[in-house]
């Protein structure tokens, strides 16, 4: 499997004063490994409003780059920046992960995603493979992360969930451990904090690890679909821990005292 090069098409859909307006960014890199990385991106505005204050930012590993800002982009127009990073400390893949964050015709920010893998010369992709799932989502989401590993030897490494603008997760990575010739699921909580129903963006989760020296990633990625809260409001994971943390005490107290009698 060559790694190297990649596009992808994201699209946000933003709401407004009750009205709709599309606003569509689609965004390709096309990237080299030699000494350095260079990284090329690209921002087509495929919607139907210009785009404002457009501004990329790269991440490889520990370092981040970003390009000079754009003012403005009307609607079927292209930009491209060429970017340079640092090269990849030592062998293996690894993902670069690009922002690209701009204003729409009314000024309210907005964020297009990307992450693809890139290897040092003569790498072959990960092994493991991953399978990312999602259903929809209002305030707080459930990801669940499944990892296959078809090799001989087991393996041990750290999920790290890539979120879109305006989405947490905690922690922001998880230990994980894949069997021989096995499979394991790993889950994370999504909470949105501010993005309007009917909103899509891709969702992306990295498992890393170290296999014979080798710096291995898998990728995966799937759509992250925002809905309307139902009735009543949605209930925050942790405040659902926590009441059944004070159920389970008020259960012991109950058990504690009639075996004292």
């Amino acid at each position: 499997m060559r790694l190297g090069s990649g596009a992808a098409v994201l699209a946000l859909v933003l709401a407004a004063s009750g009205a709709r307006a599309d606003l569509g960014m689609t965004l390709s890199t096309e990237a080299s490994v030699g000494d350095g990385v260079r990284v090329s991106v690209t921002a087509t505005n495929s919607g139907d409003e210009p785009a404002h204050a457009l501004v990329p930012e790269v991440r490889l590993q520990s370092t981040v780059r970003r390009g000079d800002a754009v003012t403005n982009l009307d609607v079927g127009r292209s930009t491209t920046w060429d970017l340079a990073l640092p090269a990849p400390t030592g062998p293996g893949t690894f993902p670069l992960v690009v922002r690209l964050s701009y204003a729409d015709g009314r000024g309210r920010p907005a964020a297009a995603d990307f992450v693809r893998l890139i290897g040092t010369p003569g790498t072959m992709a990960a092994p493991v493979t991953g399978a990312l799932a999602i259903g929809p989502t209002a305030t707080h989401g459930t990801a669940t992360l499944t990892l296959t590993n078809p090799t001989l030897a087991p393996t041990a490494g750290r999920v790290v969930p890539v979120l879109p603008a305006r989405f947490t997760t905690e922690p922001e990575s998880i230990p994980a451990q894949v069997p021989a010739q096995g499979s394991t699921v790993v889950t994370f909580i999504v909470e949105n904090t501010s993005v309007p129903s009917g909103s899509n963006f891709p969702l992306y989760a990295l498992f890393e690890y170290e296999q014979r020296g080798i710096h291995h990633t898998a990728l995966a990625e799937t759509t992250l679909q925002i809905v309307a809260p139902q009735p009543g409001g949605a209930v925050s994971p942790l405040v659902v821990g926590a009441a059944a943390l004070l159920v389970a005490l008020g259960l012991l107290a109950v058990a504690w005292r009639r075996a004292a009698r």
